[in-house]
């Protein structure tokens, strides 16, 4: 009878994409309700995605290191410099194939090799998933997931993902507007893996118009082939900005709204947090016409420049407390608050959007926030899955008794309290 109504469709391949097709009649009975809470329980959908390995070749100054995981909440102690916020990057890598401190990957490598490796396991759901990622010699990227080599980096973002605080973090606000460009391209290919290929054809695109207009710098009168060119590279530009704009759009009212709900509730004050996406250009309708429009209105500024003055590589995020930038007027305080309530926010769109419990990283926040603020995380934990914390100071945590695991690093090398006692 179940067969009549339904059938499976997708490759045999990866578990993670099948899709079940099922017929209208199927769907209004009793049993599809029941099939539902079965393949839920089945596929894991609520269940937590979680880390139990790290193998690390070469990275940073963990030139080998091996851990184990509990699949809830762990705690990394060490010193200033011994490596604790290396082995949070290097999960991070893991799920993003990017740092959240450098976007060289050069700079990831160990001072004395020409190569890294992470190496991890775990599971996601019932599902068992192996990744080995980093960079050979000769600055050449290998990723493979369950031992399968993949070709382009938005598939690893359909794996484990990851939310990290840390200290840097303050940069989304008070740096400039390619750290606040970058968090919200990664938030977004977490969300919707297909965007890594979107922003990569739009920065090729970008880079072959840049390197036209500069070939034009010379050029009193463009002839009618470099005019065609130029329209030709104007429409390619516009379609993959288009699609930014709408994801970017799409994603920031959506972070704004729980952003502001978190702010109001760690700060307990009535101040408000207002984030705003500022594309570049502020069109009201923002069309591939219109933006095609724009470019035409400065391009001979453009051709002068040699670049692109107007698109998503010049989009922003303004953050407000109450009427005021926070990037010039707000408080340390407000600072933390609002960068807080935008990771937590990222965290609940996440988990929202996957029904899934992404992993969250959170590196120094016993000894960088202040104690209403670490509470108001604290009492979040039994709703999160699976965390990572760093302290410097264990004393910080002794009252703590929320750790399943415990390590401590000491020049790269890193120890579990069991093996130390």
């Amino acid at each position: 009878m179940v067969n009549s109504y339904m059938h499976i469709q997708g490759p045999a391949t990866s578990p993670l994409k099948h899709k079940l097709v099922i017929s209208p009649r199927f769907r209004k009975s009793y049993l599809y309700l029941i099939l539902c809470l079965a393949i839920r329980t089945h596929l894991g959908i609520f269940f937590p995605m979680f880390i139990e390995n790290l193998k690390l070749t070469q990275f940073r100054n963990l030139k080998k290191a091996e851990i184990q995981f509990s699949s809830k909440n762990n705690l990394i102690v060490g010193p200033n410099g011994s490596g604790k916020t290396n082995i949070l990057e290097a999960l991070f890598y893991i799920g993003s194939g990017r740092s959240f401190r450098t976007h060289l990957d050069e700079n990831l490598a160990n001072t004395d090799s020409e190569f890294f490796r992470i190496e991890a396991g775990g599971k996601i759901g019932r599902h068992e998933v192996q990744i080995e990622i980093g960079v050979e010699p000769g600055k050449r990227k290998i990723i493979k997931v369950n031992s399968a080599p993949i070709r382009k980096l938005g598939e690893l973002f359909e794996y484990f993902r990851l939310v990290e605080f840390s200290p840097y973090d303050l940069e989304i606000i008070i740096g400039s507007p390619s750290v606040r460009r970058r968090y919200i391209s990664i938030t977004i290919a977490q969300l919707d893996p297909p965007h890594v290929s979107v922003l990569s054809d739009y920065h090729k695109t970008l880079a072959q118009r840049n390197a036209l207009l500069k070939s034009f710098e010379e050029t009193p009168r463009l002839s009618a082939s470099q005019e065609a060119s130029l329209a030709v590279g104007n429409e390619k530009l516009a379609i993959h900005a288009v699609q930014i704009h709408q994801n970017r759009k799409k994603y920031t009212k959506k972070i704004a709204e729980l952003s502001a709900d978190f702010y109001r509730r760690i700060s307990g004050s009535e101040e408000y947090l207002k984030i705003e996406y500022n594309p570049s250009p502020g069109l009201d309708e923002f069309t591939a016409d219109h933006f095609c429009e724009k470019l035409a209105s400065r391009r001979q500024r453009e051709i002068a420049l040699g670049q692109t003055m107007y698109g998503p590589h010049r989009d922003d995020l303004k953050f407000y407390i109450d009427s005021l930038e926070a990037k010039n007027a707000a408080s340390q305080g407000q600072i933390k608050t609002a960068v807080l309530s935008l990771k937590l926010a990222q965290y609940e769109y996440l988990k929202q959007k996957l029904e899934r419990l992404p992993i969250i990283l959170l590196d120094e926040i016993f000894s960088d926030l202040d104690r209403m603020r670490l509470d108001f995380v604290m009492n979040l934990l039994p709703e999160l899955g699976q965390s990572f914390m760093t302290t410097s100071k264990l004393s910080e945590v002794n009252d703590l008794d929320i750790f399943e695991s415990k390590f401590s690093v000491e020049r790269g090398v890193p120890k579990s309290f069991e093996e130390q006692s």
